[in-house]
């Protein structure tokens, strides 16, 4: 998993780009809607990443996710577990190959914006792609 992180006045100039090795597990957490449900151990990979020393602190991460095939009957979406708020929500549009291959990725990728009359690309965005085996 990646995560890209930027505010600049020229897209594609990101302040990081943090790339996560990851491994799941089953879930206890059910998810209704879903095909299978895991819960991620994102495991920070230095030497893949870049940081201008604002976005992360190095540490791993975890989280449950969990692919549903057919979200409002066709669309194929991952849901992300809230801790917080014991809640499954839709989070990023998925893909998967047929073959236990799946790419999901979401959020703003170089959103152009004006404030203060300068223009600027905001970036807050999550991709990934893996094999899902039993």
């Amino acid at each position: 998993m990646t995560f890209t992180y930027g505010l600049s006045p020229k897209p594609k100039d990101y302040d990081c780009q943090l790339v996560f090795n990851t491994t799941g597990t089953p879930t206890k957490t059910s998810c209704p809607e879903c095909e299978w449900s895991l819960e991620f151990e994102l495991v920070y990979n230095t030497a893949k990443s870049y940081d201008d020393g604002t976005c992360h602190d190095g540490s791993d991460l975890t989280g449950t996710f969990g692919y549903d095939a057919d979200y409002y009957g066709y669309y194929e979406v991952v849901w992300y577990y809230n801790l917080t708020y014991s809640a499954w929500y839709p989070t990023w549009p998925a893909s998967a190959d047929g073959a236990g291959g799946l790419t999901f990725g979401g959020g703003y990728l170089d959103y152009p914006f004006t404030s203060g009359g300068k223009s600027y690309y905001y970036t807050s965005y999550w991709d990934g792609r893996g094999i899902l085996s039993y």
